[in-house]
């Protein structure tokens, strides 16, 4: 077990505000150098099972009494690293997954918002169901992708979207230390972008677990080869990672139905 000094990310929004008005010798001439609030980072290495619940107690031993300072249960993951884990996605590398996503049909009239990126339950509910996809389930044990279609009697299928599903959340934050020994906030893993051939869909909507990830173009995608590749990248804290899967130029439920 390791203990460092507490970032100023991590620090409630009252020690931040106190802290950073004490350390300003505009403000506070006479207070000594050093933020009088803080608090500790702990760092713990030891051998976690996947999947699994843990309770953590921070004890204050004092007299022979031991008042628990803080009690948090979490839970780990059920994949050891960021690769396992896009390939659970069905998304893997070196080799392209051979499973088509799923397809939502676009009414014709209805599109998704125009803007850019937002986080959160409420938004990423009003773009779904701008597209008559309110009612699509999360997952519950398997991820799951869909490509959202939409059609032009002249220009035929075009890409609007990737949604993403996930049983865990997609954007995990971590403490990174450097090397002065100062712990501070940071992301372990997060989408980064998808891609059709070459054109790129970018991060569009999130809920606020980041469970579910809707990825945009700039402008709808039309597929010209029988078969593209869909791509998944991810950013993490060892750089970025990507898995792939196929596609193809026309919804696959259409091959499926004989249309």
């Amino acid at each position: 077990m390791t203990l460092y000094d507490l970032a100023q990310d991590r620090q409630p929004a009252g020690y931040r505000r106190i802290n950073e008005a004490l350390l300003d010798p505009a403000i506070a001439p006479c207070v000594p150098s050093g933020a009088p609030l803080g608090g500790t980072s702990i760092a713990i290495d030891a051998d976690l099972a996947p999947d699994a619940d843990y309770d953590l107690d921070i004890l204050a031993p004092k007299a022979g009494d031991r008042p628990v300072v803080l009690a948090t249960r979490f839970r780990t993951s059920h994949y050891a690293t960021p690769r396992a884990f896009v390939d659970a996605l069905g998304y893997t590398s070196p080799d392209v997954a051979p499973f088509l996503p799923d397809d939502l049909l676009i009414p014709d009239g209805m599109a998704l918002p125009a803007g850019g990126f937002v986080e959160g339950d409420a938004a990423l509910d009003a773009a779904l169901a701008a597209i008559d996809a309110e009612t699509l389930p999360l997952p519950t044990r398997g991820a799951r992708s869909y490509v959202a279609w939409s059609f032009d009697e002249a220009t035929g299928w075009h890409v609007e979207a990737l949604v993403v599903d996930s049983p865990e959340p997609m954007r995990r934050e971590s403490t990174v230390v450097d090397a002065a020994g100062v712990a501070s906030a940071g992301v372990r893993m997060e989408p980064l972008r998808a891609t059709i051939g070459g054109t790129t869909l970018d991060p569009y909507r999130a809920n606020a677990r980041w469970t579910r990830v809707i990825l945009r173009p700039a402008a709808p995608i039309a597929v010209t080869a029988p078969e593209s590749v869909l791509a998944l990248v991810f950013s993490t804290s060892e750089g970025t990672i990507s898995g792939s899967r196929r596609v193809r130029a026309v919804p696959s439920v259409l091959e499926r139905e004989g249309l």
